[in-house]
Formats: structure tokens, sequence, C-alpha cells
């Protein structure tokens, strides 16, 4: 697991270190999927070779999720994230 990935929010990761998002269907697939893995600590690089897609695309991918959860960094994502009720979000 990354060590830039917070403490408070490593209790809610799975054993497999990958967080599973189960309260959001209002995020297309590609969306959920991102958010997924970055909240896991990928780099958009990493995340881009693992999901089949262009750097770029992934950029992308991250801008509509700033976008949809009203966000400017990855950090405010996380904490937008977390801090949600963690059944709504996470098994």
């Amino acid at each position: 697991m990354s060590k830039r990935f917070p403490d408070s929010a490593k209790r809610h990761l799975r054993s497999d270190s990958r967080p599973t998002l189960v309260g959001n269907g209002s995020l297309p697939p590609r969306l959920r999927r991102t958010l997924e893995e970055l909240l896991a600590g990928g780099s958009e690089k990493n995340v881009a070779e693992r999901m089949g897609v262009t750097p770029h695309t992934l950029h992308g991918y991250v801008k509509e999720l700033y976008r949809h959860f009203g966000v400017r960094s990855r950090v405010d994502l996380m904490v937008r994230i977390v801090g949600r009720d963690q059944k709504r979000w996470f098994s």
C-alpha cells in the first residue's frame, strides 16, 4: 500500500488493498474503476495501464471525478470519499 495513503483510510480497505464502492450507482463503470484504483494509491500512469487506456484518457476520467465530487485534488477526493458513511461506500 502506498505510504501516501492516509492511515485513517486504511481501515476501509479489504485485504487486497482495493476499496470496493457499493453505494454510488450514479458513476459510470469506467469512473467507478478509476476511483477505486486511485483510492488504492495507484498513479494515473499505472491506472491507465491497468485499465488499457492512454494516460490522457485516464486524466480526463480523473477530471470528471473531481467535477462530480466537487473537489480539486486527489487528497480532497479521498477525504470526500473516506469521510462518507463507511457502510454506504465500502464493503
